[in-house]
């Protein structure tokens, strides 16, 4: 059996875009939005600021195992993602801590919009 030979072609090239395809649109403004009926993880969070803010920013939560089963589960029941549903308890938070936000704002400069 003859033996394989990358020299011409690497075949993750197939897998990686190339540089000039990629372009950052975090500074554009995004036009479409889903309907909110049905199951989609993709629904834009509405936020006072910003009404239009789609989810860009990715993080990794360490939590407990249990905790994370519980709130899969009840994301399940309301059949809505996991990720769709803490956007909206992460939401209704801020809302209940917007004196907080305020004291923030203040104190160390920011929007007074709360």
């Amino acid at each position: 059996m003859a033996k394989k030979t990358f020299k011409d072609f690497n075949p993750a090239t197939a897998f990686i875009s190339s540089a000039q395809s990629e372009r950052d649109t975090s500074h554009t403004q995004h036009t479409s939005r889903t309907s909110n009926t049905g199951y989609t993880g993709n629904t834009p969070y509405t936020h006072k600021e910003n009404p239009a803010e789609h989810k860009t920013k990715r993080v990794n939560l360490v939590i407990q195992p249990s905790v994370f089963e519980d709130f899969t589960k009840i994301a399940h029941m309301k059949r809505r993602s996991f990720n769709d549903l803490f956007n909206k308890v992460i939401a209704e938070y801020i809302e209940r801590e917007a004196d907080t936000i305020r004291d923030y704002n203040k104190t160390f400069g920011g929007p007074s919009s709360f």
